[in-house]
């Protein structure tokens, strides 16, 4: 690969048939929709088909492997791509950050905090009384092993109520933080 590639991320084919990027002149649309095809075929037998694998299956995603692994490196996004974001922007959904004051951001930043412990409290409140109703009428699935529907609603519950001690956390934390910078 050329010194101009800075990751290795995957891209849309489309995207990549529409960008002339340098890296992928030397491939025509063709064949670049020919990889897209490999690749959807590629990914509906190794991960997609509810079946068991054939064997013939097999032996084509072996023979397929090395084709992948080039289509895979031939597609990474390079710097001089539009669709290459800067690492501390990409992923985050700090476009507003950038856009907003300090102060505003921080109080956009707790006002989306309250809202998502709301909800998450919600859905752990109507969480434990789902666990408690599977406890007391003694629910099972309807699977011939019937295990209990304590077991996955129990799990939910807890997850859910780990998650509302961790933003309540966060938000105590934000609050903490401001008033140690007020009092300092």
């Amino acid at each position: 690969m050329s010194a101009t590639c800075c990751r290795l991320d995957p891209m849309s084919l489309e995207f990549a048939v529409q960008h002339p990027c340098t890296l992928r002149a030397r491939y025509s649309e063709k064949h670049l929709r020919e990889w897209g095809r490999l690749s959807s075929i590629h990914a509906a037998l190794t991960t997609g088909d509810s079946s068991a694998p054939t064997e013939d299956k097999m032996d084509w995603v072996n023979r397929a492997a090395l084709e992948i692994d080039r289509l895979q490196s031939e597609s990474a996004i390079c710097v001089d791509c539009p669709a290459c974001l800067p690492a501390e922007l990409g992923g985050y959904g700090e476009a507003l950050s950038s856009v907003l004051s300090p102060r505003i951001n921080r109080i956009r930043s707790v006002i989306v905090d309250v809202l998502t412990l709301a909800f998450c409290a919600f859905f752990a409140w109507k969480s434990w009384t789902l666990f408690h109703e599977a406890w007391v009428d003694k629910m099972t699935t309807s699977s011939t092993f019937a295990p209990p529907l304590t077991i996955p609603y129990g799990l939910m519950a807890l997850g859910m109520t780990l998650l509302v001690v961790q933003i309540a956390l966060q938000i105590a934390y934000y609050f903490a933080r401001r008033d140690t910078r007020a009092s300092g």
